[in-house]
């Protein structure tokens, strides 16, 4: 069961800025915090102690705790910065889609710590973290870290080009910004002007986030060379995604690349993530000299992985294995905590839901209402706490505007079992039909190479009772949770990108929104009853 309080009702938003603006006497927070996200990073990429990947990284993990087991609640960028937003997991904050915001009534992490009266300043340079998707509600500055203006003047003329429109533009700059930018140079730059606007006598609380790990692999010199310096071959990280040469979806298998080839792009990968920590480097410095690192709260993470064929696919956002799941998590305690902190690496089973609960435990703030998540403080300070289950979820659906079935991914994780359900949640009153389900020893097959058959029929049984009494407890916590009108959470390509096309001096072009699709469910969905086979 989580470990947050179940007492919901009414907006608890509006109670936590009613605290903040009212005489009410508040704890001052006790340190600040620095929240640093690296996207895309899967947990063997980044273990915090290979210093030809991470240097930086591996100095401040000197003095915190690495967490071998973190577990991102779905397999792309914006519903797991929602579930660290929130405190929240996909299959309960809804977030599921490309059209879905934050629901205005879960209070985020940049509200909560406003209110406490923290200086709150965030960067942002991937396009699922964009303010219109509710990440930059509470913060006192909230900048994009996206292409610079002579690199969207040009997409822009693209699209003029061939009689294209405002949104034609923002669907290109999402490619290009998202895809093809290096943009962790101009990320620490904005993370500067936040830090150096801070008041000496506030405390901080920063945001930052990398996203220059997602493909295209394009990491700059020498870090393109750095794990791959004998390669001789003409493989590039250009056009990853939709390389003839990597992948062919007409084909059973799909995969195209060479074991060479695959290993080149996997070392250029690599040095997307060293040129991420030679950046963090810098901002180290600037902290240091700001002197905001002795009494500060480090929390370095990553949104979800990347396969590289481990499962026949390339990329994410695809499937629930653990190579898109499982995410690199350093917490490094304050200096001025009076807590020793426990053994470098933890190997519990801990969610990034946890991660709000932990800041606030830190900052001196009561345990946080409306959380699943609960604080990871005791297993930081050598002390234990109950083991976890991790639920996940991904939506697989149709195109926008398509009536066929949506298709959705669920997986439950314990420390020693894993079950994959594969749905198909139609537009009629059936609800969710099982399709397909896997189940994994992650004790014997780590690599989640073989599926247990449905022989072990016992054993099965229990690990399905288990994961749907977890479903449950779910199930019961989004009933109280306070949940908006479906139709008010949508957005989409304009929205997003308003405030840039403002800053560019492109907005004003009349194009009306499409109309939402509302499909997609919000809430945890029924029980299921055991199957009498698995089906394959």
């Amino acid at each position: 069961m989580p470990g947050a309080s179940s007492n919901l009702g009414g907006s608890l938003l509006g109670a936590l800025l009613i605290s903040a603006c009212t005489g009410n006497p508040r704890t001052e927070p006790a340190c600040d915090v620095v929240i640093i996200s690296i996207d895309t990073v899967r947990a063997d990429a980044l273990t915090f102690e290979d210093r030809k990947v991470s240097p930086h990284l591996c100095d401040l993990a000197e003095r915190g705790v690495v967490f071998d087991q973190a577990i991102a609640g779905s397999s792309w960028t914006l519903p797991s910065h929602a579930e660290l937003f929130t405190g929240l997991p996909p299959i309960l904050h809804g977030v599921h889609d490309d059209g879905r915001r934050i629901d205005p009534l879960h209070a985020t992490l940049g509200e909560r710590l406003g209110a406490l009266g923290m200086h709150t300043a965030g960067v942002f340079s991937g396009w699922f973290l964009a303010g219109a998707y509710g990440f930059g509600r509470g913060f006192d500055s909230y900048r994009c870290a996206l292409a610079d203006e002579p690199a969207a003047d040009q997409a822009l003329a693209r699209a003029l080009e061939t009689g294209g429109t405002a949104a034609l533009w923002a669907r290109d700059m999402r490619g290009f910004a998202s895809h093809l930018d290096v943009s962790s140079a101009r990320v620490v730059e904005l993370a500067e002007q936040a830090i150096l606007e801070a008041p000496d006598d506030q405390r901080l609380a920063l945001f930052v986030h990398f996203f220059d790990p997602h493909h295209d692999f394009i990491p700059p010199s020498p870090f393109d060379t750095h794990f791959d310096p004998d390669y001789e071959g003409e493989m590039t990280g250009d056009g990853y995604w939709n390389n003839p040469s990597i992948f062919d979806p007409t084909l059973d298998s799909g995969r195209i690349v060479s074991d060479r080839d695959l290993q080149h792009l996997r070392a250029l990968y690599q040095g997307e993530i060293a040129w991420v920590d030679d950046r963090i480097g810098d901002l180290m410095a600037m902290l240091e000299a700001a002197g905001r690192m002795e009494n500060t709260l480090f929390i370095v993470l990553s949104d979800h992985g990347e396969e590289f064929f481990e499962h026949g696919n390339r990329g994410h956002r695809q499937t629930l294995y653990d190579e898109v799941l499982r995410v690199p998590l350093l917490v490094v305690p304050p200096r001025s905590s009076k807590s020793e902190t426990g053994p470098a690496h933890s190997t519990r089973q801990v969610a990034l839901c946890d991660l709000l609960p932990t800041i606030m435990d830190y900052v001196g703030s009561p345990a946080p209402d409306g959380c699943w998540g609960s604080t990871l403080r005791p297993l930081v300070e050598g002390r234990d706490r109950p083991t976890r289950a991790v639920v996940s979820h991904l939506g697989l659906g149709a195109a926008h505007g398509s009536r066929a079935p949506l298709r959705i991914l669920e997986s439950y994780r314990s420390e020693e079992y894993k079950l994959i359900r594969r749905l198909q949640w139609g537009t009629g009153p059936l609800g969710p039909q099982l399709e397909a389900i896997e189940w994994f020893d992650l004790r014997a097959d780590p690599g989640e190479e073989v599926p247990i058959q449905s022989g072990e029929r016992a054993q099965f049984a229990e690990t399905w009772a288990i994961a749907e009494a977890e479903f449950e407890a779910l199930r019961r916590f989004a009933a109280q949770l306070p949940h908006s009108p479906v139709e008010e959470l949508t957005t989409d390509v304009t929205r997003i990108f308003e405030h840039e096309l403002a800053g560019l001096g492109y907005g004003g072009n009349g194009l009306e929104a499409p109309e939402p699709e509302n499909r997609w469910p919000v809430r945890p969905g029924p029980a299921l009853p055991l199957p009498p086979v698995l089906p394959r």
